[in-house]
């Protein structure tokens, strides 16, 4: 049997020039430093619980409120 090459180029794709396009993108993305990493997950978790306690604050609130007017 016989073998057959066939030339591909990824450019006459539109799927390849979006892979190509991908990996262009992938090499120039600025990956942040552990300590960046470690600083912006606190501020996320912080920044979380304030307002969970904000919530958890307002719907007593509005419980109280509710139960005080209604029953």
């Amino acid at each position: 049997m016989a073998r057959v090459k066939v030339k591909f180029n990824l450019e006459d794709s539109a799927v390849g020039r979006f892979l190509i396009e991908l990996l262009r993108t992938y090499k120039t993305i600025q990956w942040p430093t552990p300590k960046e990493l470690l600083v912006r997950t606190l501020v996320v978790l912080i920044f979380s619980a304030i307002i969970s306690a904000y919530l958890l604050g307002a719907d007593a609130l509005f419980s109280y409120i509710r139960n005080t007017l209604l029953f």
